[in-house]
């Protein structure tokens, strides 16, 4: 299902550029992205690296990949999704409907400072 984004004027009168379902990141999830993608330590994280999932150790899910609320969200959505390469971490990599809600996101600088998050909105020109 597909609606209508008023905030997305292309400037020609009478277009819109219309946005996916679940293009919108919640407050949670913008939160848990400007989390996992700050600058620590001097390191800058790429977007391409994505976000750690465990698996589950034990029980009878041992092995399956064990997503926290947020992501499994994301993931639902269609906005991420998760690679398995036979490792003991998952990562959980934006799609291209992903990377269209953090294009979003960084036009707000407000929601993603570029101050702080230069290195994100450098990413997502390129990608």
């Amino acid at each position: 299902m597909e609606r209508i984004d008023v905030r997305a004027d292309t400037g020609q009168q009478g277009q819109w550029n219309v946005a996916q379902e679940g293009g919108d990141l919640t407050p949670r999830e913008r939160a848990l992205i400007r989390n996992e993608f700050m600058v620590r330590f001097g390191q800058a994280p790429s977007l391409a690296s994505g976000i750690l999932v465990k698996r589950w150790a034990t029980g009878p899910n041992k092995g399956q990949p064990k997503p926290g609320t947020v992501i499994q969200g994301m993931l639902d959505r269609g906005l991420m999704e998760l690679r398995d390469d036979g490792g003991h971490w998952l990562r959980a990599r934006f799609t291209e409907a992903g990377f269209a809600a953090l294009r979003l996101m960084a036009k707000d600088a407000r929601v993603l400072p570029p101050g702080d998050y230069q290195h994100l909105i450098d990413e997502l020109r390129t990608v």
